[in-house]
């Protein structure tokens, strides 16, 4: 009940020397007391803004879906890339997530808009494989992941 409402009650039927500081001390020795009536302290994490030198330098990736119903095409999801500098934004509907497609639509666009520096995807498998390894690795592009449950990092 905290110090005050619980001072009160005492007070309805007991008096003697040293009352508030005995209160006191049992409510800070109460195990019940400290668990039920715990200030929830919470610290705001410190932000590291993300460097971004030109258009197209830092690209984040990820997938929305699968959607539902499925496309005409077959098509039930859509890899979206954001350009971090200007924001521009890219969707490619896929029929699935394998790692193939995701780096056959990558190919297409960076022939369109050009090589990034820096791409930036969670952890999905369908971005952690072998084929988008070597391509990222041929094509020069560092390829930093997020951390797992943490999809505020992608904006």
């Amino acid at each position: 009940m905290g110090l005050k409402k619980t001072l009160k009650r005492i007070n309805e039927r007991f008096m003697w020397h040293g009352i508030v500081h005995d209160t006191q001390t049992m409510i800070k020795t109460c195990n019940i007391c400290q668990r039920a009536n715990r200030e929830m302290t919470t610290s705001v994490p410190e932000l590291h803004p993300i460097p971004v030198k030109l258009p197209w330098y830092h690209i984040g990736i990820d997938f929305v879906g699968p959607i539902t119903p499925v496309s005409t095409e077959g098509q039930r999801f859509i890899l979206t890339i954001s350009d971090y500098f200007s924001k521009w934004v890219e969707a490619v509907a896929l029929p699935s997530k394998c790692a193939s497609d995701v780096a056959r639509a990558l190919f297409k666009i960076f022939m369109r808009m050009g090589l990034p520096q820096v791409i930036t995807t969670d952890q999905g498998s369908e971005f952690r494989n072998k084929l988008n390894r070597e391509l990222m690795h041929s094509l020069g592009i560092k390829h930093r992941l997020t951390t797992a449950y943490h999809p505020q990092l992608m904006a």
